[in-house]
């Protein structure tokens, strides 16, 4: 009798976890889908579109004949990153523009293709682009310039040969 006991309780215990497991798969599946639908508000960005909430921090520029304009909201104390391909351009152009005359926001850095990064810049900036691949334009405040900034901004860039 006492064995039969203990071989239930065993019994038991092994369909309650392997009931438990199939639970933490789900909640797995729901965590991954709600990630995935999180990831798609943020699509490839058209030119003259607005692009991104504010909060999001990552804009995939497109670049179309070697031009790309896109429109975002940027929190205080937030970096928005700007990122392009170059497709065989080797010049790079680009200037920040705010409605707001008083807007604190500038160019910080260039990331290039093999991770190194230069900076920092102003509203405007000119770079020749040694290689080619993904860049990455990074926005935010100038520290030394003002307080913290919020609000809406335009990126316009133009890549030549």
């Amino acid at each position: 009798m006492k064995k039969t006991v203990v071989f239930l309780i065993a019994v038991n215990t092994t369909f309650y976890a392997c009931s438990g497991s199939g639970k933490k798969g789900q909640e797995n599946t729901i965590l991954k889908d709600s990630l995935s639908v999180k990831n798609s508000l943020t699509p490839p960005v058209k030119p003259d579109s607005v692009a991104i909430a504010s909060d999001s921090t990552i804009v995939q520029l497109s670049i179309t004949d070697g031009k790309g304009k896109v429109q975002a909201h940027k929190n205080k104390g937030q970096t928005i990153y700007i990122r392009f391909e170059s497709n065989r351009f080797k010049k790079l152009s680009a200037q920040l523009s705010s409605q707001d005359l008083n807007a604190n926001v500038r160019f910080s850095q260039i990331k290039l293709p093999d991770g190194t990064m230069d900076g920092p810049f102003g509203q405007k900036m000119d770079y020749t682009l040694p290689s080619d691949g993904v860049y990455t334009l990074s926005v935010n405040e100038n520290i030394m310039a003002g307080d913290p900034w919020e609000g809406d901004f335009t990126v316009e860039v133009v890549l030549s040969k």
